[in-house]
């Protein structure tokens, strides 16, 4: 999505808004007005949406690649686009950010906890943090159980990563009564960035179950405080 008066001669932040949960599309041909719209009228930034391996409508053997291994391509791919947009002349390539919520919320912190140095900054809301934490409905469905694959159980952790978020700029956000993705996500990430001496930002929302309904206006306020303020991008006249 491009900034109304985009300009091929300027530089411009990149925000890249992901969900890629399984059999999931971000990608669609609709018309919509949503926060990115409301970003790209107001600042120059891009914004980038895509469908990485474990979405649909790709054909079975691309929607089942993630099976027992839930944001390791997902993260992968979602790095690949970053770096194509690094190579674009239009791009400021140290001003790449990734956001995302529940899912989308995990392949952010996955990504950034790849420690590329390709995307900057990353905001999570309610983020899955460790599958252990889940439901298991849902994640054995594309996990498998427990006492079988105990070692991808622990490898997606997130939980155990948190060193390297040394050189990026975090914000996760989590409201307290979140019945879906359950405040313990964050909770524990939280516990362990601080474990781990690193710099990041929380925001709770007490009693706010995984949409934060009806605190819109300072949650979106608060997203776009971070975002502008780390890739030092100007609110335009």
């Amino acid at each position: 999505i491009l900034p109304p008066n985009f300009d091929e001669n300027k530089k411009y932040a990149v925000l890249f808004d992901v969900y890629g949960g399984p059999a999931s599309q971000k990608v669609v041909n609709t018309f919509s007005l949503s926060y990115n719209e409301y970003l790209v009228s107001n600042f120059d930034i891009i914004i980038v949406k895509l469908d990485a391996r474990g979405t649909r409508n790709r054909g079975e053997r691309f929607k089942h690649a993630v099976y027992k291994k839930l944001g390791e391509y997902e993260a992968e791919d979602t790095i690949n686009a970053g770096k194509y947009m690094q190579a674009k002349p239009y791009v400021d390539k140290n001003k790449l950010a990734i956001w995302g919520w529940s899912y989308g919320g995990y392949l952010t912190t996955y990504v950034l906890s790849k420690n590329t140095s390709v995307f900057k900054v990353g905001m999570a809301v309610a983020p899955v943090t460790d599958w252990h934490y889940y439901d298991t409905a849902y994640t054995e469905r594309y996990m498998g159980l427990l006492p079988q694959d105990k070692e991808g159980y622990e490898y997606t952790s997130l939980l155990s990563r948190a060193k390297q978020f040394a050189n990026v700029s975090y914000l996760i956000v989590h409201g307290s009564a979140d019945d879906n993705v359950h405040y313990q996500h964050t909770a524990q990430m939280v516990k362990a960035l601080a474990k781990a001496n690193i710099k990041f930002r929380v925001q709770y929302y007490t009693d706010k179950a995984h949409s934060i309904r009806g605190l819109s206006g300072h949650l979106y306020g608060l997203l776009t405080r971070f975002l502008t303020t780390k890739l030092d991008i100007a609110k335009n006249p």
